[in-house]
């Protein structure tokens, strides 16, 4: 059944922007409280502005963005998700948070090294995670966000570092809610809408939020469930839902993961920009649909684009086909997850 969208009388809990480093609301609103902030570049940080803006950040994502306008150096982009009450800063292990009384957000980064084998870190730290939603009663993960240095290289044991990831996410899923059992049927009711992405230098960056209500989980029909994946994709599939769907008071929400062109568990139109656009849309859209959303009404879309050269092109595909405003849509030139897709894109409606 399609969700009830409110009429907006007053402000929301959960508060969003996204914005060029140096642009006019790039700092924090006269009374919101900051829940977290993300900083998304990798240009010269002895810019005042930049320096600034990786300061006031709880997470540095070192991904290129596209140079806007506005923007005072490069192609900085600055994410900050706000509470319209005041904030509570919790950390257990390497996972610190702020949340109000009903969400949290919160992030952690790990090192990593081409060729050394990330799984053991990655499965600790989504434990730490997990075991912090326990602990401050925000149980329910809702949306998740994983950038991944080196997602397409292998590692010394010829494991690609994106498959490796998935072993320790799916790990930490399987020891936390399922005791170790790999069937894994309580994890898969806590599985979040995702994005796995790379990214620049040598780390794995994750931020997340979550909530004391449990959300929605959707699925795509025409795509199998990724955490049915075969083993052809790696030892343990990926630990996603293609979208979930949460509730705050006056306040429905839409989180639709990271979206490829993909039918059934294959990659389709390789090597054909256009067509890969035109099926991650495809895809958006029937997600989308069964949220009781139309693509019109996603608020906020980041498009991961593989190539520089490509993403020019890739925007002016996309805008028609999404039928936003341009100014909706946010590119980052980024590694996709498998090496012969060109594109990703997702999306929320807050």
């Amino acid at each position: 059944m399609p969700d009830f969208l409110p009429p907006r009388s007053t402000p929301h809990l959960l508060q969003y922007a996204l914005s060029p480093v140096g642009a006019h609301g790039s700092v924090a609103a006269l009374g919101r409280h900051v829940l977290g902030r993300v900083l998304y570049g990798s240009a010269d940080m002895a810019h005042p502005a930049a320096r600034q803006a990786l300061q006031a950040s709880d997470v540095h994502v070192p991904l290129a963005g596209t140079p806007h306008p506005a923007a005072t150096h490069g192609a900085l982009w600055q994410e900050c998700w706000y509470s319209r009450t005041p904030v509570q800063a919790v950390r257990h292990g390497h996972v610190r948070a702020r949340h109000n009384q009903h969400v949290l957000w919160g992030c952690f980064s790990l090192p990593l090294h081409a060729q050394t084998p990330c799984t053991a870190d990655v499965q600790q730290h989504y434990l730490h995670l997990f075991e912090l939603l326990h602990q401050t009663g925000f149980a329910h993960l809702w949306r998740v966000w994983n950038f991944v240095s080196h997602i397409n290289a292998a590692d010394a044991q010829g494991l690609e570092t994106y498959r490796a990831f998935n072993q320790g996410r799916s790990l930490a899923f399987a020891q936390f809610f399922d005791r170790g059992e790999q069937a894994m049927p309580w994890a898969r009711r806590q599985m979040p809408a995702a994005t796995a992405v790379g990214c620049a230098g040598n780390g794995v960056h994750v931020y997340f939020l979550a909530g004391r209500q449990p959300a929605r989980h959707i699925e795509n029909p025409r795509q199998q469930p990724a955490y049915h994946y075969p083993a052809a994709y790696g030892p343990l599939p990926p630990s996603f839902a293609r979208a979930s769907t949460a509730t705050l008071p006056g306040q429905p929400m839409l989180f639709v993961s990271g979206t490829a062109s993909i039918i059934g568990h294959s990659s389709v139109h390789i090597g054909d920009l256009a067509g890969q656009c035109r099926t991650a849309v495809e895809n958006l859209h029937i997600v989308a649909a069964r949220a009781g959303r139309s693509l019109q009404q996603l608020q906020h879309l980041k498009v991961y684009v593989r190539h520089a050269r490509d993403v020019p092109a890739a925007c002016a595909i996309l805008q028609p086909l999404l039928g936003v405003e341009p100014e909706r849509i946010t590119c980052f030139v980024a590694d996709i997850c498998r090496q012969n897709l060109l594109v990703e894109i997702e999306a929320m409606q807050l």
